[in-house]
């Protein structure tokens, strides 16, 4: 018996190993899209969609995207916690924009449920800025791209900066939507 599972160790070391660098790529290739956001936007949008987990700045942008001509309609997604849910936000919107066209979804609680949702709300073939952090704008976009393939989705990430351990978080978090098919594997479907 002993002999048997030394003369397998060697087997399982490489297995191991190879299970390991396949890891590091996977994750590599998620932090290198969640570094360099995919697909900026070039022109104007038909919605500008913001996902909950916003304490305002997200809104923000998306308002201002508005006020340029780059999105025609702001769409708020979320159930929110804590003060970030979409009716708030939406609220925040208005005093910023009072005739803002906005459209308001208030029962996500995900990342892949503020897609799912709009995606019902909004008509095939729409062209989507996606709005958020710099950190997390590539799990929306590459959610999009898996969960509405029939948008015409970009990326109009904030202007505020995401901290390296949170761009990090954010990777992890791609790997796990890409694993369990919430999320594309890249930028095209």
């Amino acid at each position: 018996m002993r002999d048997a599972q030394v003369r397998h160790f060697p087997i399982l070391v490489k297995a191991l190993a190879a299970l390991a660098v396949v890891a590091c790529a996977v994750v590599v290739h998620a932090a290198r899209l969640v570094f360099a956001p995919p697909a900026p936007c070039e022109g104007p949008s038909d919605y500008a969609l913001v996902p909950s987990g916003d304490p305002g700045h997200r809104t923000r942008h998306a308002v201002a995207l508005y006020r340029a001509g780059r999105a025609a309609t702001v769409v708020i997604s979320g159930a929110g916690y804590g003060g970030d849910s979409a009716e708030v936000l939406a609220a925040l919107a208005r005093s910023l924009e009072p005739e803002l066209p906005i459209v308001v979804e208030t029962e996500a609680r995900s990342t892949a449920d503020n897609v799912t949702h709009t995606c019902a709300r909004l008509p095939e073939n729409a062209r989507v800025a996606i709005v958020s952090d710099p950190a997390h704008v590539a799990r929306v976009y590459l959610t999009a791209r898996k969960l509405c393939p029939n948008w015409d989705a970009c990326t109009a990430p904030t202007p505020t900066p995401s901290p390296l351990f949170v761009r990090l978080r954010e990777a992890l978090r791609l790997v796990g939507y890409q694993v369990t098919g919430r999320a594309s594997w890249g930028i095209r479907p």
